[in-house]
């Protein structure tokens, strides 16, 4: 699992409420009545914005492939949705960064 999963949900063990803290239980139930399908769009696309669009440490954050990412920014920018691009910074520069992440709506 990724290194930043709170350690009460990196273990095998059921999950228990008692174990978790009142932020993660609020977070939780703000996850409930929400499509996974939805739940992990966001998920990727606010951990591409985080990552300004860096979707190498956005893929290793998340705990997929390279590939897995793209296949979904793929699918995403297919269904209208805009995802971060790569910021254009100084190292990045001669690089091949892919293409566009945005789409028109």
């Amino acid at each position: 699992m990724p290194q930043h999963v709170p350690a009460t949900l990196a273990t095998d063990e059921p999950l228990s409420w008692s174990a978790l803290s009142p932020c993660e239980i609020e977070s939780v139930r703000q996850l409930v009545g929400h499509a996974i399908a939805e739940v992990e769009c966001e998920l990727i696309r606010k951990t591409l914005e985080h990552h300004n669009g860096n979707r190498t440490h956005a893929a290793r954050v998340l705990g997929i492939s390279i590939r897995s990412l793209r296949n979904k920014i793929n699918q995403y920018t297919t269904l209208g949705l805009t995802v971060s691009e790569p910021s254009h910074h100084p190292q990045n520069q001669g690089r091949h960064l892919g293409g566009s992440l945005t789409r028109a709506v």
